[in-house]
């Protein structure tokens, strides 16, 4: 069965952050939910929160940002009125997202383009899709921001077969017909092929990645199934792709 859409990751597929940026963004979430939490509770510690975020990071990408809010609130002893605050805060501080985009993954959604093949963004994340939109308008993706499905949306992240069907219904295909790329090899490669899409591994990125999250040179080495293809830059995604249509 020829591919006829494509699923993609986001973080270091699409776009990577590094440890400065990071830290940039995970400083503002904090600022800005206590700003809020002091107005209603001048006792609470900002480490505090701090404490709840690192409890909650088993989690969180599975908990929609709005939930996660009302657990903050509830945790702390903060009225419940102060939720939708928060999470209005919470949101405001993907303004201070900034990511790196890929230009090797963003030809090839260019690419998808020229060829009709529709796009969906599937990642696993702790962002909304608000959020992501805040992100994507600082990067100059604001196009593909209806075109992502988010685990803290569907509540259930990579390899979990849930977010994964939900991609292939938003591209209104049968999952064989998709095509998922992704840098990790459990959640994109095995997620993708035990829910039934045609999975792709890129490790284009593996390098940033290793470096951002204190990885060393053997980040990730194995011998891969058969079934999975293993690409190195889009570019050899793309002459994959070119030739099941010869």
């Amino acid at each position: 069965m020829r591919i006829r859409g494509v699923s993609i990751d986001l973080w270091f597929t699409l776009v990577y952050d590094d440890a400065e940026r990071y830290r940039l963004f995970q400083r503002a979430r904090i600022d800005y939910i206590y700003g809020v939490l002091k107005m209603y509770r001048d006792d609470v510690a900002r480490e505090d929160l701090e404490g709840l975020f690192e409890e909650f990071k088993t989690f969180m990408m599975e908990v929609h940002p709005y939930r996660l809010m009302q657990m903050v609130a509830a945790a702390l002893g903060v009225d419940s009125e102060a939720v939708d605050e928060m999470y209005s805060r919470y949101i405001d501080a993907a303004w201070n997202a900034r990511p790196y985009v890929n230009s090797d993954a963003l030809r090839f959604l260019e690419w998808c383009e020229e060829q009709g093949l529709p796009v969906v963004i599937t990642t696993n994340t702790t962002y909304s899709r608000e959020m992501i939109e805040r992100m994507f308008s600082n990067i100059g993706l604001e196009k593909y921001s209806e075109k992502v499905v988010s685990s803290a949306e569907v509540g259930a992240a990579k390899p979990k077969p849930e977010i994964f069907r939900a991609a292939v219904n938003k591209l209104g295909l049968d999952p064989k017909e998709v095509l998922h790329v992704g840098d990790k090899y459990v959640h994109d490669a095995l997620g993708a092929y035990l829910a039934g899409l045609r999975p792709a591994l890129y490790r284009g990125l593996w390098d940033r990645y290793g470096r951002f999250m204190g990885f060393g040179e053997e980040f990730e080495v194995r011998s891969y199934p058969p079934y999975i293809w293993v690409v190195d830059s889009f570019e050899e995604l793309i002459e994959r792709l070119e030739r099941l249509t010869r």
